[in-house]
């Protein structure tokens, strides 16, 4: 349900291409295969807890440096310091606007890797 919505709010937008994973194990396996440039998921997951799924995805070499945003309907502060501190990049509570949603997936899928920061200017 969540993930037709998501599709829905997204179909319009040209450079965003979703791909849903109805299992974590696939979306594991999926994400190796398209490096997405942000990962988009939810806490409560049928199969494996999501705080366990973003530890995975900083585990994994092709998925450690890519942005995982959390949308949860969880709105717990700690909720948030918990997938924080597992290595999410950012929160956003369930459901959120269209502008907000396509807001942080266009912030954080333009950051630059943290090996790709140019350095600063020598003096």
């Amino acid at each position: 349900m969540t993930g037709e919505l998501i599709r829905r709010l997204l179909v319009n937008e040209p450079c965003i291409e979703l791909h849903y994973c109805q299992s974590a194990w696939d979306a594991i396996k999926k994400a190796k295969e398209i490096r997405p440039t942000v990962i988009l998921q939810d806490l409560v997951m049928p199969d494996i807890n999501g705080l366990t799924m973003v530890r995975r995805y900083r585990e994994t070499p092709e998925t450690k440096d890519t942005p995982v945003i959390i949308l949860t309907t969880k709105e717990d502060p700690i909720f948030v310091q918990d997938a924080l501190k597992a290595g999410a990049n950012d929160y956003l509570v369930k459901v959120p606007n269209r502008a907000d949603l396509v807001a942080c997936l266009q912030k954080h899928a333009w950051l630059p890797a943290p090996e790709a920061s140019p350095a600063p200017p020598a003096e």
